[in-house]
């Protein structure tokens, strides 16, 4: 834990961030026998702008948001859009619109100004990374559909022997659109799922 200064009233005691803390962690806290001065829900201690000085405010913000579209790139890059990716861009994203808005209303107009064309840098980052994310969720979703469909015609067909080769044929076309999905992204517990209904398919082909 980094060094911090410590600030006690009566049985409060009052942690306060110094300049030595990151902002993108969450390193404000109130400790002590008294209650705390207020509630706050918020991805920000408004500690951080009471002590800080706005210039360190204002770089952690900077470098976060650079720190965040580089992280961003190389997931669309990689297309690692695994669940945990996903929340934790969520969250830095959140933390980021609220920490700018809050420079703002601690009177550093100029400095909140200034970080625009940065966010707006961010905002493309995340607009393509979740339009690629979008695809992936809707290929899942017709491969899903795809299998499902195959199981009921192989249940339903009179003769299973007559159509044997289309129902070969169709599941090869369905194998070839489940290895595009793994290798264009595709998230680890869907593969698990479609491979599952697959081994379906492959019990009511052979039954």
């Amino acid at each position: 834990m980094s060094v911090m200064s410590v600030m006690s009233l009566s049985s409060l005691s009052i942690i306060i961030p110094t300049i030595d803390n990151l902002l993108d962690k969450d390193c404000a806290s109130i400790s002590g026998n008294g209650p705390p001065l207020s509630a706050d829900n918020s991805l920000w201690s408004l500690a951080v702008y009471e002590v800080w000085d706005s210039v360190y405010v204002y770089r952690d913000l900077k470098a976060m948001i650079e720190y965040l579209w580089e992280e961003i790139d190389c997931a669309s890059f990689y297309m690692d859009f695994r669940k945990e990716t996903r929340q934790k861009f969520e969250h830095q994203r959140l933390k980021v619109t609220e920490g700018v808005a809050m420079l703002y209303m601690s009177g550093e107009e100029n400095k909140a100004y200034n970080l625009l064309p940065m966010l707006n840098i961010l905002v493309g980052s995340s607009q393509k990374y979740d339009d690629m994310y979008s695809k992936v969720c809707e290929m899942y979703e017709e491969i899903y559909h795809r299998i499902l469909q195959l199981q009921v015609d192989i249940q339903v067909c009179a003769d299973k022997e007559m159509e044997f080769c289309d129902f070969i044929k169709e599941k090869k076309l369905i194998q070839a659109a489940m290895k595009k999905f793994k290798e264009i992204g595709g998230i680890e517990e869907e593969m698990r799922i479609l491979n599952r209904l697959m081994e379906g398919v492959d019990i009511e082909l052979w039954e």
